[in-house]
Parts: structure tokens; sequence; C-alpha cells
């Protein structure tokens, strides 16, 4: 199978390059004594293009708050999932520029590696790590 992004990827770089970023993957919660959850996370460092969303991509995603920013990752991490409710997962983030965007859709998963997915600006201030638990 041709890897097209690995042999275009030069050349967009030249347009939009590559940022390093930090992708947090949901691992699981954990209760207290007292009740309280506390969602641990995995964290990864790789590279990613951002680009902004435009209108009729936007226009797709449901449950949309206008008051979000919203953009366009492109990643090498197949691993991604998002939220998905299905497997019990709690949502993944990547922390790009000193924002948290949260993953609301994995738009595109190719076989060669690399996956599209949009994050919304969250305005969550810090994650716990599971190293940081134990």
């Amino acid at each position: 199978m041709i890897n097209l992004e690995a042999i275009v990827r030069p050349y967009i770089n030249r347009i939009t390059p590559e940022q390093n970023v930090l992708l947090y993957l949901y691992s699981n919660q954990v209760v207290d004594d007292e009740g309280t959850v506390e969602v641990l996370y995995n964290t990864f460092s790789i590279t990613a293009q951002m680009q902004p969303i435009d209108s009729q991509t936007l226009q797709h995603i449901q449950n949309i708050n206008v008051t979000k920013v919203y953009k366009r990752f492109f990643i090498q991490y197949p691993q991604l999932t998002g939220l998905n409710r299905t497997i019990e997962d709690g949502g993944d983030y990547i922390f790009c520029n000193n924002i948290f965007y949260k993953v609301v859709q994995v738009s595109d998963q190719f076989n060669t590696g690399w996956l599209s997915v949009i994050g919304c600006a969250s305005d969550l201030l810090s994650l716990p790590l599971e190293e940081e638990l134990q």
C-alpha cells in the first residue's frame, strides 16, 4: 500500500509546519473514598499539523458550541479514539500552544498510520498523569 501522506508531508510542511504537541490518552479513572472521580491519562510527545476548521465541517459536528475554537490535527498515532462511550473511554486531549483541545471527532483514519482529528479548545487547566498517582 502506498503511503501518500509520507510522500506529500514535506510539501505540506512548507505551508503548515509540524508542531510538537502532547497527546493525553485516557487510561482509566479512580474514585476515592469521598466519591471524587479522578481521570488518569498517559502522555505522549508527538508531532502534528494543525489547521483551522472550515465552516462546512463545523456544520457537521454534533452538539457544536459556537463559542469554542475548533482545530483539525493531522497526526501519526492510530491508537487515538477520542471520546468512545462504547469502550468506556473518557476522551483524549491534545495539548498545543498552551491550549488543551478535547478530541471531539476522529474524522479520517487511514491504513497508513496517520489520522485526522477535530479538537475543541477546552477550559481544562491540568490533567493528572497516571504516573503521578502511583
